[in-house]
């Protein structure tokens, strides 16, 4: 049986999934702060070389890179 912290926190996080779910776009800031989630993509050689190949060619940053290509993509894929 869960401690009354463990089942607070349970309860907490019930209720902001159960929020989000339902206004979706009352949550959706793209300037909020980046401590949302962390992603570690592995690439191969050929992958990073490219990466590193744009990021030069763009005069942007990898992360900035990939955010942005990341948002163009989503941009294609949820019209």
């Amino acid at each position: 049986m869960p401690s009354k912290r463990e089942q607070a926190f349970i309860e907490g996080a019930q209720t902001q999934t159960k929020q989000a779910v339902s206004n979706p776009s009352d949550n959706l800031d793209p300037n909020a702060p980046r401590k949302y989630k962390g992603v570690a993509i592995p690439f191969n050689k050929y992958e990073f070389d490219r990466l590193d190949a744009a990021v030069v060619a763009s005069g942007m940053g990898k992360n900035a890179f990939i955010r942005e290509a990341l948002e163009a993509a989503c941009k294609k894929a949820l019209k």
